[in-house]
């Protein structure tokens, strides 16, 4: 199966909520995408605002509560938390030569672009994906 790192994250940090959160319901899905802004990271999660309400707690103790649970899977270097509640993940640069084949070789120019692109693509891929691939829904 040709499994996504952001895909990986998603599993990944809805099984940490509801270990954190046992009153959450077992099916509970949580969304990892692409960082709109990669100074805050690589990835992030809004799930601590939408499960606010729910769990009758602020967004950010929420968010608080997911990243001091977390044991890092290879794959991250770090989660921190942003403003009202938003987690951000930031992927190990360490675990990214070990698997990725050529990475190590990339100057950090090239590794940028690479992650860029990544990030694009992504989004691209999910829009797609959630249009049956209707051309006018993707490029809008």
């Amino acid at each position: 199966m040709n499994e996504t790192i952001e895909k990986a994250l998603s599993v990944w940090a809805s099984d940490l909520f509801r270990k954190v959160f046992p009153e959450l319901p077992g099916d509970l899905v949580v969304e990892v995408s692409p960082s709109t802004d990669d100074t805050f990271g690589d990835f992030q999660c809004n799930a601590a605002m939408a499960l606010a309400r729910v769990l009758r707690k602020s967004p950010r103790a929420i968010a608080d509560a997911f990243v001091a649970a977390a044991d890092l899977p290879p794959a991250l270097a770090s989660i921190d938390v942003a403003g009202p509640g938003f987690i951000n993940f930031r992927v190990a640069d360490d675990w990214l030569e070990r698997t990725q084949p050529g990475y190590q070789e990339l100057s950090k120019v090239e590794r940028s672009a690479v992650a860029g692109f990544s990030i694009v693509w992504s989004v691209f891929e999910a829009r797609a994906l959630s249009t049956n691939a209707n051309a006018t829904a993707i490029v809008r």
